[in-house]
């Protein structure tokens, strides 16, 4: 990115997501309705991209009907592999969220590190930013700052469990509002197949939360130990049970966030906890219309598609039994916990 782009990422900023039917209907755009300066935050993105040579292509995307959507290409991502038969059918999405990325949220991004950083943005950060494979996971955590109330403390890839052996880092540990947390952000884009397929071809696997665990060892009094998921995918019956037998399994997890980029609701995010769901709920912003108005997955060329969900269609209803048995073995075993 270049500083003469500032006109034409002005523009893109200004207009997402564009549309003819929308501009002729008057209807705002999601940076208008939030007050937003679309040149300012183009501005803001073109500095702090131009600081750590960030010079990835930018480009434009008709998608549905006439709508059109910034992105930024990701070259070297482990997704958009349609010519290579030897990858999983997962790696072989293509699209935003996979290896195109949002200018709209990586220009927030920006924002978000400026205000926690300061001068050390986005050098400190260099290395994550510049990572094809870990990129858009990088921008997903720093998204997630935006949406507590009163932080303070922030530490970037903590150990709060060095103490006892564990030497596994937490990508933040914070304080909102004075109550201490540890929060471990994942990003699941493989999620799409769940997107596109449907929950009648696609469900949510055992092994969906097999890098969480190590991180959370111990419950500490007084200290709130969350995950935050982002998913390009809705939350579905699956994705629900599937946190329920986690959270249940792991007692040292106090909850799970899940944010869904395809979300059918009034919101986002979903909050799941054993016991202290509400108190999450009053640290817990819930986001905002430009975090709400995100577009996840634009356009996949899928070569496989009728076969794939031909395939899950047939395993999709024994999973799902299986699923709830796990779920009502948990419910009247010997936790006395309710279900949240």
């Amino acid at each position: 990115m270049k500083s003469s782009d500032l006109p034409t990422i002005t523009a893109m900023l200004r207009h997402h997501p564009w549309s003819k039917e929308a501009v002729d209907a008057g209807e705002i755009p999601v940076l208008q309705k939030m007050g937003v300066d679309p040149e300012r935050r183009a501005r803001i993105l073109l500095e702090d991209m131009e600081a750590i040579g960030f010079d990835w292509p930018i480009g434009a995307t008709p998608c549905r009907g006439q709508m059109v959507l910034s992105h930024y290409e990701i070259p070297g991502s482990d997704f958009g592999q349609l010519d290579d038969d030897d990858v999983p059918e997962a790696m072989k999405g293509h699209g935003s969220g996979l290896n195109w990325g949002s200018l709209i949220r990586l220009s927030k991004a920006c924002e978000i590190g400026r205000e926690y950083f300061g001068r050390s943005w986005p050098g400190r950060f260099k290395k994550q930013l510049l990572n094809p494979k870990d990129h858009l996971a990088f921008i997903e955590e720093i998204l997630w700052l935006n949406l507590w109330h009163g932080i303070t403390d922030l530490v970037y890839e903590a150990k709060p469990f060095e103490s006892i052996g564990c030497r596994k880092h937490v990508d933040w540990q914070f304080k909102s509002c004075d109550l201490p947390i540890n929060l471990e952000i994942k990003y699941r884009p493989r999620d799409w197949m769940r997107h596109v397929d449907g929950p009648d071809f696609n469900i949510v696997r055992p092994d969906y939360y097999y890098d969480v665990p190590d991180k959370f060892p111990e419950k500490i009094p007084g200290t709130l130990n969350l995950v935050g998921v982002s998913t390009p995918a809705p939350v579905d019956r699956s994705l629900c049970e599937r946190t329920e037998i986690f959270l249940r399994s792991h007692p040292t997890i106090d909850g799970i966030l899940i944010w869904s980029q395809s979300s059918k609701g009034d919101s986002p995010f979903e909050i799941h906890s054993m016991s202290d769901r509400e108190l999450i709920r009053t640290l817990f912003t819930g986001g905002d219309i430009e975090d709400a108005a995100h577009i996840g997955i634009v356009r996949h060329l899928l070569r496989d598609r009728d076969e794939r969900r031909a395939y899950r269609a047939d395993e999709v209803p024994a999973l799902l039994e299986q699923l709830s048995a796990e779920v009502k073995g948990m419910r009247w075993g010997d936790s006395n916990d309710e279900p949240s």
